[in-house]
């Protein structure tokens, strides 16, 4: 992306630029007060959560539509621009215009989007409260739960301006010959259909703003992963899925206890697996 050699190149120059824009009384206040709120903080081109340094944010390109600067986000030292968080706009049906950040995670293939007064904070405060930053890089799963329950704003409320779409691998359209009709089959974590392994799971238990949730993700017979579920709250059957075939969101609810069976259906049914 154009984004990764423009921020290399300049990094030490902006990096001198940004050390005299703040002084050391204003540096050393923001970052206490956002150890004092747990809010986050930007400073010296760092982000700061709870007070503590996390990765460099980085001001990367000024939006022509907006007048906003996007920030890159990546960690001191790296070479992999980790996150991209652009202020955007809309008009609605109404002719209202709404404002809102596409967060962007390059290596990952995946974005999500969050309306600017979202009742959880700015994009940064969101970053921060679902601890996505580790001091090796993203926090892959907690990545998958963050934009699976944040999705993107649906093509009907953008009135014609659709949504941006990561490209997928071929790899994620490969679907297991068989009878699809026939009975599901879990054992262990391998799933069988017709007598065929057509794809296989994980779980695990996620930690979110809900607190503790349960978490699948789902393979195709290629081990390519199909799709991230999570539940919106523990044992309340409702989930929210993200199938990376072509990056779409789902919400599902269940009710006699075979949530994963039914979320594989699903999955078959719309020919994701």
């Amino acid at each position: 992306m154009k984004y990764f050699c423009l921020l290399l190149s300049c990094l030490a120059m902006a990096d001198m630029a940004a050390q005299k824009k703040v002084s050391d009384k204003e540096h050393k206040a923001k970052i206490a007060a956002s150890a004092s709120t747990s809010k986050s903080v930007i400073s010296r081109d760092t982000l700061y959560c709870s007070g503590q340094p996390k990765a460099i944010a980085m001001t990367i390109e000024e939006n022509n539509m907006t007048g906003d600067n996007a920030k890159a986000i990546y960690l001191s030292g790296g070479s992999d621009v980790l996150i991209l968080v652009d202020r955007l706009s809309y008009k609605n049906f109404g002719g209202q215009l709404v404002w809102y950040y596409q967060i962007d995670f390059p290596t990952l293939q995946m974005s999500c989007d969050i309306k600017e007064g979202d009742k959880n904070g700015t994009p940064y405060d969101q970053i921060c409260q679902f601890d996505l930053l580790s001091p090796s890089g993203l926090d892959t799963n907690k990545v998958f739960v963050f934009t699976t329950l944040k999705g993107q704003i649906p093509d009907s409320e953008l009135n014609g301006r659709l949504s941006k779409k990561d490209t997928v691998t071929m790899m994620r359209s490969i679907i297991a010959p068989r009878n699809t009709k026939a009975p599901i089959q879990i054992t262990d974590e391998n799933l069988y259909q017709d007598g065929v392994m057509f794809a296989s799971y994980t779980q695990d238990t996620l930690k979110s703003q809900n607190g503790d949730v349960r978490h699948f993700l789902i393979y195709n017979s290629k081990g390519v992963m199909i799709c991230s579920a999570t539940e919106t709250k523990m044992n309340s059957h409702e989930w929210r899925l993200l199938c990376l075939k072509d990056n779409q969101f789902e919400s599902l609810a269940f009710n006699d206890g075979e949530d994963l069976k039914h979320i594989l259906e699903f999955l078959i049914r719309e020919k994701y697996l």
